[in-house]
């Protein structure tokens, strides 16, 4: 069922600028969530720092994964 699940395009706003930014794409069904960071490699907090602690943030706050920028986020 996890493949049938369409990939959704993570956004989040920048730290610095406040402009919307691509921070990856997704997919989620039940309890698994996989998501694609770009330019992270295998090492996403080296690399993306403050976009993996929006992850974690966004897991930690709602339980699951969500866009800032969504208006029903």
């Amino acid at each position: 069922m996890f493949d049938l699940q369409p990939r959704k395009v993570y956004t989040y706003l920048d730290q610095f600028d406040g402009s919307e930014k691509v921070g990856g794409w997704y997919r989620h069904h039940d309890n698994f969530t996989a998501i694609v960071v770009p330019q992270a490699g295998h090492m996403v907090p080296v690399f993306q720092p403050y976009l993996s602690m929006q992850y974690v943030k966004n897991f930690i706050e709602k339980g699951y994964l969500y866009c800032e920028t969504d208006s029903n986020g």
